[in-house]
């Protein structure tokens, strides 16, 4: 009877075993499911991530490396897509979430 009440009114309703799956759910994951992206970023990508965190231009980095600025480049395009963020600064914030360089 709960389920019907709150389909009329149009809230959703949940059973108490389904509840507990979503709020388990919700609290084990990261938003926009940004965990599973970063297990598809290979470990040069992981590299190029951090020293763009750090503050390293691309130039920098290409040396550091031995890969032109262009490759870089590449590597921080596709960075950014598989992490689905848009601005530099996402980066930044999402290397320091996942331990790939401090705050400092």
């Amino acid at each position: 009877m709960s389920a019907i009440r709150s389909a009329v009114s149009g809230r959703t309703y949940l059973s108490s075993q389904i509840a507990g799956v979503v709020v388990d759910d919700l609290l084990n994951r990261s938003p926009r499911g940004i965990k599973a992206a970063a297990s598809l970023l290979t470990p040069r990508e992981r590299e190029v991530l951090q020293l763009l965190a750090e503050g390293h231009t691309s130039r920098e980095i290409g040396r550091r490396l031995e890969i032109s600025a262009r490759t870089v480049d590449t590597h921080r395009r596709r960075i950014m897509k598989k992490l689905q963020l848009r601005t530099l600064a996402g980066l930044v914030k999402f290397a320091v979430r996942e331990g790939l360089t401090s705050p400092d």
